[in-house]
């Protein structure tokens, strides 16, 4: 199983592509934990439309909830998803 952590942060231009490179790669073990660091665009809505629309990479996929849509900036918001993908 192959962990993949992704923390967005005002990336709707690319994610997308991002997303479809991920899922399109030969290893299909693959576990992608997401976290969004507080985006101001529609970074996040359009990942959720993604999966919405391809079911079949929901249970692959792990959001680690930014409910307080804070931005830690990228070395903490990987901390926060090593740690979650880690278990911890």
């Amino acid at each position: 199983m192959v962990h993949i952590l992704l923390s967005t942060y005002n990336g709707e231009k690319y994610i997308i592509e991002q997303l479809e490179s991920i899922f399109h790669q030969t290893c299909q073990e693959i576990r992608l934990y997401i976290r969004d660091d507080g985006s101001e665009d529609s970074t996040v809505e359009k990942i959720r439309q993604y999966l919405a629309a391809h079911p079949e990479y929901q249970g692959k996929t792990v959001w680690v909830e930014n409910e307080a849509h804070e931005n830690l900036g990228y070395m903490k918001s990987y901390w926060k998803l090593l740690r979650e993908a880690s278990g911890a």
